[in-house]
């Protein structure tokens, strides 16, 4: 569940854009095609027999949008115990555009040092105030935080991973939560390299703490344990909202194909079901851990 104050702000947004007269929905295009890129309906044919149609026909808001996309995005929401789950083409899509819509010249960013470098590249990209705490050091961040709650009028985003792609190192999540909640900051998490691996079916090391009430916005990614390709950033129905009305590599890429939909959901089937994949990771990951020790 995202922070009170995060929904107010974004709900307010989203109220301004609608008296505007600008508020973008998703739906699906079930009339004679005027708005698509598809311009020979090379799209609704298969590139291989018994496969789906080869292309969407343009981005999710003009004529991409297709009720198997909603119901997938619905159950990977539901399987990751979040309200909403809105699909992106890869997770650098999704990190450098969560963060560049997200936060606003009033707010900050406070961001580990050894975070992805999509995330990097997203928060250089939004107008917010940035810092940076020392990698893993709650130490660091209270300071950080106690000095940007003195300082910034607007909202403070702390911005991690939950496993560490480099060093594979783990976040201290519970803590860091506690943290964001004294300081009423949002908490945003790379669940990257976590998915598949932590929970009894591959959830998250988020899920598998019972942490999601706790964590603003959690971006889970498929080309890693999931074994496919494209990610999805998962939050309540008023960050969906606003990442359809404001995320720019959202409202500007080609939605995914109905083949990629129905491989994406067969992956997902595939690794919900990988126990023994996971157990066996677990006993060589420890072998190798108790090898460096030796070593070292």
């Amino acid at each position: 569940m995202m922070n009170k104050s995060i929904e107010q702000k974004l709900h307010a947004t989203l109220e301004q854009r609608k008296k505007d007269g600008n508020f973008r929905k998703i739906t699906s295009v079930n009339s004679i095609d005027f708005c698509s890129n598809d311009y020979l309906g090379l799209t609704q044919l298969p590139l291989a027999p018994n496969r789906a149609a080869s292309g969407s026909t343009g981005s999710r808001l003009i004529s991409g949008h297709s009720q198997e996309l909603a119901n997938l995005e619905k159950d990977i929401a539901k399987f990751h115990g979040y309200e909403t789950a809105l699909l992106f083409s890869s997770g650098y899509a999704a990190n450098s555009g969560l963060l560049a819509c997200i936060a606003g010249s009033e707010d900050a960013i406070l961001s580990d040092t050894l975070i992805h470098a999509s995330l990097i590249d997203g928060i250089r990209l939004s107008y917010a105030h940035k810092e940076r705490f020392a990698h893993n050091d709650m130490r660091a961040l209270k300071a950080k935080l106690e000095h940007l709650a003195s300082t910034i009028n607007g909202q403070i985003y702390v911005v991690i991973e939950s496993i560490y792609s480099m060093d594979g190192d783990e976040a201290p999540l519970q803590a860091i939560c506690d943290l964001c909640r004294t300081y009423g900051a949002a908490l945003i998490v790379d669940e990257a390299h976590a998915i598949g691996v932590y929970g009894s079916e591959g959830q998250g090391l988020v899920s598998s703490l019972n942490l999601e009430a706790q964590v603003s916005a959690c971006v889970i990614t498929f080309g890693k344990a999931v074994g496919f390709h494209g990610a999805a950033i998962l939050g309540s129905s008023t960050l969906h909202n606003f990442l359809i009305n404001f995320c720019r590599p959202f409202i500007f890429t080609t939605a995914p194909s109905p083949q990629t939909v129905q491989d994406t959901k067969a992956a997902y089937a595939r690794f919900t079901s990988a126990n023994t994949a996971r157990e066996q990771l677990s006993s060589v990951l420890g072998a190798f851990t108790a090898i460096i020790k030796c070593q070292t």
